[in-house]
């Protein structure tokens, strides 16, 4: 069996009015994508058409009409409740830059950032008995992807390509 990664692609949420809007891109963001240049503001309050935010099967984040999310048969989903701290998540802070795993106390908003406290794993229990523990800024963080195992038949239908045997 080959293992791939479950992610989010093939999946949208509807976003009520702007405030659930920031929640969903910022959802989408802290999963890995590419969310730059949408703000959620086009929502069912303001009866916009374009009110389903998620990412198509190629991995590219954008906004849709239900016509969209009907002909290719986007996965409509909830947003997740609020995070809870602490939590091992994967970090980092330029999209270049190689990501890591951490433990993260919180998240931070100012007017100019967001970004996410951390400790790193092997200084988690001076942290768990209330010992002193040295903190790391990111700016960027996900949930450690769960691997799920498939067979090459349900990648390639989930795909809508065909098994094509090299001999």
């Amino acid at each position: 069996m080959n293992k791939i990664m479950k992610n989010l692609n093939n999946s949208v949420i509807k976003v009520l009015n702007r405030e659930h809007g920031t929640r969903v891109i910022e959802y989408f963001k802290s999963s890995g994508y590419n969310t730059h240049g949408f703000l959620g503001i086009n929502t069912e309050e303001s009866n916009s058409p374009n009110v389903y935010y998620g990412v198509k099967l190629n991995g590219r984040f954008g906004n849709f009409p239900i016509a969209t999310v009907d002909t290719l048969n986007l996965h409509v989903i909830d947003l997740p409740e609020e995070l809870t701290f602490p939590r091992e998540m994967i970090v980092w802070n330029k999209f270049q830059e190689p990501k890591t795993r951490r433990l993260v106390l919180a998240q931070f908003c100012t007017a100019h950032r967001t970004g996410y406290v951390t400790v790193r794993i092997h200084h988690e229990n001076n942290f768990n008995n209330g010992q002193r523990f040295r903190t790391e800024e990111f700016t960027n963080a996900m949930e450690i992807p769960v691997i799920q195992e498939m067979k090459l038949e349900d990648v390639c239908k989930e795909l809508g390509r065909e098994i094509k045997i090299i001999k």
